[in-house]
């Protein structure tokens, strides 16, 4: 059953024609210079923004805080913010800089390629979970995967501007992945993997209580995390192998992976789902540690807590009693 469409009022659509038109008109813009210019230009906006948004700061320095508590400075916690809000501009701007890729060849700019070959080969035609962050350059990395032989079925949230979202769509698209709404994804995804496809997944995003999830320890404090990568896992046997990209000079990035992450089922789905989504989420934290201005502070992590008393939480999480 569809669902109904919601009324938009005359203001509201107003102003989603202008964030379209704003839309295009940054990317006419920021297409006639360089890439490394545009991440330039991404991360100046970036430390601008970390000034003007008063909440997205508040909710970044207070997830630090949870953290990384007395082991790192107030200045030092900041110094993390602002340049988190530095990397995700950054790479907000080099999405809208991506339709210049058809004039240039994608290869250049990712340093370390290999590792796309290298899960393409261990693979060998099987169904695969890329798993990864709000972390680095993630839109690059996805955008590069097919240029390496290995085209990606991606989840996207749905935007409340549907034309700016299908713009956006359209973006991440161009290089051969397929991008798919997150109504009904469980499905296609696993039909995807049953075939042999390979499919992209973050593993650092809250679940809502209707579609269920697990409470997983992340930093030392429970959080309520999506549970569909282990849970697809389990069900097609499809390895799960994270990687991330890290930005270095030149507007280029380098990719950081590993081995697959490992688990042997103990035929117990609810207690295997919960401790193979453990391990995928301990794998992320491992990075955010070595590089901590590289993921998304502003992101509401700890949205929800098992705990009615505040304890370590911070301000804006809220109890779910499950």
């Amino acid at each position: 059953m569809r669902r109904a469409a919601k009324k938009i009022s005359a203001w509201k659509r107003r102003r989603h024609q202008l964030e379209v038109v704003a839309f295009v008109l940054m990317g006419t813009i920021l297409r006639r210079v360089s890439r490394r210019t545009v991440r330039r230009l991404g991360e100046l906006l970036g430390s601008i923004m970390f000034c003007l948004l008063r909440r997205e700061r508040q909710i970044a320095l207070a997830n630090c805080a949870v953290a990384f508590g007395d082991s790192r400075t107030p200045k030092e916690r900041k110094w993390i913010c602002r340049r988190s809000f530095e990397n995700v501009f950054g790479t907000i701007a080099s999405l809208i800089w991506a339709p210049r890729f058809s004039e240039t060849d994608i290869r250049l700019y990712v340093d370390n390629g290999a590792e796309f070959t290298r899960i393409n080969e261990f693979r060998g035609g099987r169904g695969i979970i890329m798993l990864t962050l709000h972390y680095g350059d993630w839109e690059l990395m996805g955008q590069a995967a097919p240029a390496f032989g290995l085209p990606l079925t991606i989840v996207a949230r749905s935007l409340p501007n549907v034309r700016l979202g299908e713009k956006i769509t359209a973006l991440r698209s161009q290089t051969g992945n397929s991008i798919i709404p997150q109504h009904g994804a469980v499905r296609r995804l696993f039909q995807e993997l049953r075939r042999g496809g390979a499919v992209a997944l973050l593993a650092d995003l809250n679940a809502r209580r209707d579609t269920g999830g697990v409470w997983l320890d992340f930093f030392g404090l429970p959080v309520f995390n999506n549970s569909s990568v282990a849970a697809l896992s389990l069900r097609t046997g499809a390895p799960i192998w994270l990687m991330v990209a890290e930005p270095i000079p030149g507007g280029r990035v380098r990719l950081r992976s590993g081995n697959p992450i490992e688990y042997i089922s103990t035929g117990d789905y609810e207690n295997d789902v919960k401790q193979l989504s453990q391990l995928c989420l301990s794998a992320g934290e491992a990075l955010i540690r070595e590089k901590p201005e590289l993921w998304l502070w502003s992101y509401r992590r700890w949205r929800h807590r098992p705990q009615e008393d505040q304890g370590r939480y911070p301000f804006y999480s809220s109890h779910l009693a499950t």
